[in-house]
């Protein structure tokens, strides 16, 4: 891989393992089929563990800036909504994303959701519909990593997701100009601090087919 000047790197702590994520989804899956609050949780895991978007990205998301009934399941990220103000299509390679993302778009539906609606929304009976805050977001983000500790839970900030899609994507050897682009990075500097930090020997089995 080509070097580029960094100013800075992402430190391995904050790049979640395979093992770690598996726990995660072992635990959340189950209890999200019987409890909306941890779909929910398994939502936003996954928008930003195997999608990778910004928290600002994902709780502006609208219905209709997901796409999951075509050949290729892409997130679609509004120039408005984006760090670098332009916009963007990430796709889905994940199959489990993509039936997650359907459980929930079923429940939105229910709830009397169209395409300008929000996506990520509250179910609490006090707030019920309302458009999450990005604080609401990184809350149910440390709450889905809390299977793995208090202590790692509160290393893990929501971001720490985005951190391991893009680190997983180098280590995958998709090329830093895709992954740039794929993550909305404002140059090729900025995704080459993620080269090397997933380093975990399981990772191979962290599929985004």
């Amino acid at each position: 891989m080509i070097a580029y000047a960094n100013a800075w790197s992402v430190k391995q702590s904050k790049v979640m393992s395979m093992t770690e994520i598996d726990s995660i989804l072992s635990d959340l899956t189950p209890k999200s089929r019987k409890n909306r609050q941890n779909l929910v949780k398994l939502v936003i895991f996954r928008l930003a563990t195997y999608c990778g978007l910004r928290v600002t990205e994902m709780t502006l998301l609208n219905m209709g800036d997901v796409h999951l009934d075509c050949e290729q399941p892409f997130v679609r990220i509004r120039a408005e909504t984006s760090k670098g103000k332009k916009c963007r299509e990430v796709p889905i390679y994940s199959e489990g994303t993509v039936n997650d993302l359907r459980v929930w778009v079923a429940i939105r539906l229910e709830m009397g959701a169209d395409p300008h609606s929000p996506f990520l929304v509250s179910v609490s009976s006090d707030a019920l519909g309302k458009r999450f805050t990005r604080h609401g977001a990184r809350l149910r983000f440390q709450s889905a990593c809390k299977v793995l500790g208090e202590e790692r839970a509160r290393g893990l900030s929501i971001h720490c997701g985005r951190h391991t899609a893009c680190s997983f994507l180098l280590h995958r050897q998709i090329p830093i100009a895709i992954v740039r682009d794929l993550m909305g990075h404002s140059s090729l500097s900025v995704t080459n601090v993620y080269a090397g930090a997933f380093r975990d020997r399981n990772a191979m089995r962290y599929s985004l087919d």
